[in-house]
């Protein structure tokens, strides 16, 4: 067979070849599937998984393993319904990077302060959130504060 006269043939071998790899490396869709997501993420395999958790939607995708450790993306896509403006505008659609070491965890709920281990807008959104919060805390409670703080240095 001559591929000299036959181009289409090299055309359709390529676009073959081109569908083959992309089938391949782009991640496994479990959509909301938490044991099809568990049993990939445990062992750090190309993965990508929708969750709803108190309301809000989160997307997690496993990329792979670096090292020690697995890569893996956290996004909120969508807060609650009824969520606060403002911390909506701070949160949705921020996404975060995280590493974790291999055989750590077998899943995403075993993970305790999941953001200790990620960088990226979305931690910083909530640690933005979190220091907001508590200063407006301090504030409401500042009479108390002075107050305390009065007592303990008149005595």
């Amino acid at each position: 067979m001559n591929l000299k006269k036959r181009p289409w043939l090299i055309v359709i071998l390529v676009l073959l070849a081109i569908t083959f790899l992309i089938y391949i490396t782009s991640p496994k869709d479990c959509k909301i599937d938490t044991d099809c997501f568990n049993k990939r993420f445990e062992s750090c395999k190309s993965v990508k998984y929708t969750q709803i958790k108190n309301n809000n939607l989160y997307e997690y995708k496993v990329t792979g393993k670096e090292g020690k450790e697995c890569k893996f993306e956290a996004k909120l896509i969508r807060l609650e319904p009824g969520a606060d403006v403002t911390v909506k505008a701070l949160l949705e659609n921020k996404d975060m990077k995280c590493k974790i070491p291999l055989k750590t965890y077998k899943s995403l709920d075993e993970i305790e302060n999941m953001v200790n281990f990620c960088t990226g807008p979305l931690k910083e959104s909530i640690y933005t959130l979190l220091v907001k919060r508590m200063y407006g805390s301090i504030i409401q409670n500042l009479g108390k504060i002075v107050e305390e703080t009065r007592k303990v240095v008149v005595k």
